[in-house]
């Protein structure tokens, strides 16, 4: 992508994770990248959203995960899930995390990094569309 046009998708992708934080609480921050291997990174909050994991930092390239990072809950969990994004497209995360549930909980971490991620695409989608 062009660096305006990144810009431009991190300026709607933040405003559109700035309301879901409104509505869900959740912490989300979007920064755009200097690196060229990725487009941008995701930090996550996820104090107080119910998961053992404390925050989550996601690197995407082209909507796909580059990297995952999680501080908090079970480092086997954390190792395994981030091993078996990497490369993996958003979408196809999304529809594979999606609603697992841990114990007795109604969420998880898996499911946290899904909605984490949905709340993502569906700017991104809504972005592709207008252009």
């Amino acid at each position: 992508m062009f660096t305006r046009e990144i810009q431009e998708l991190q300026e709607e992708i933040y405003a559109h994770c700035m309301e879901q934080r409104e509505k869900n609480k959740m912490k989300i921050n979007i920064y755009p990248s200097q690196d060229d291997r990725i487009d941008y990174t995701i930090e996550c909050d996820l104090s107080g959203e119910g998961v053992c994991a404390k925050n989550m930092m996601i690197e995407v390239k082209n909507d796909v995960i580059i990297d995952l990072y999680t501080q908090g809950g079970c480092a086997g969990n954390a190792i395994g899930i981030a091993n078996l994004v990497k490369g993996q497209k958003i979408q196809d995360i999304i529809e594979r995390l999606e609603g697992i549930k841990c114990g007795n909980k109604n969420t998880s971490c898996p499911d946290k990094l899904a909605e984490i991620l949905k709340n993502i695409a569906s700017e991104t989608m809504e972005k592709q569309t207008q252009n």
